[in-house]
């Protein structure tokens, strides 16, 4: 199971990838949005609810954990994870260097570290 952010504004229609099928319907992210489109810029300033948001993320962590519990479960991350719900077996590629590109948010190299280190986990 790879896991998101709760940080993350769900939408159907992102006008900053409008072109891109593969991101035209992505969540809002601070970060993205910072200086490009001021209306959601302001929602995250001045009315986002980080707690709200983590308090719901963790609620769904732990609902994954449970449907999960009876299978091998190997769950990912690819953020900074601190201070979120931890799980027992989990991989954190939080520190591998992110390229936004058509083969998902790494370049080829990296792309097989994660794939190396999940086909590890796996074969344990």
């Amino acid at each position: 199971v790879s896991h998101t952010s709760p940080y993350r504004i769900h939408t159907f229609h992102n006008p900053l990838h409008i072109d891109d099928s593969f991101h035209h319907a992505c969540d809002f992210i601070y970060e993205d949005v910072v200086g490009r489109l001021p209306d959601v810029e302001k929602f995250f300033t001045d009315y986002f609810d980080l707690e709200y948001a983590n308090y719901i993320h963790t609620a769904i962590c732990k609902e994954i954990d449970k449907l999960t519990s009876e299978y091998k479960t190997l769950h990912l991350n690819h953020i900074d994870w601190n201070g979120l719900y931890k799980f027992s077996n989990s991989i954190d590629f939080s520190k591998v260097k992110k390229n936004i590109n058509s083969s998902n948010h790494y370049n080829d190299k990296n792309n097989k570290l994660v794939y190396n280190e999940v086909m590890k986990r796996i074969e344990q």
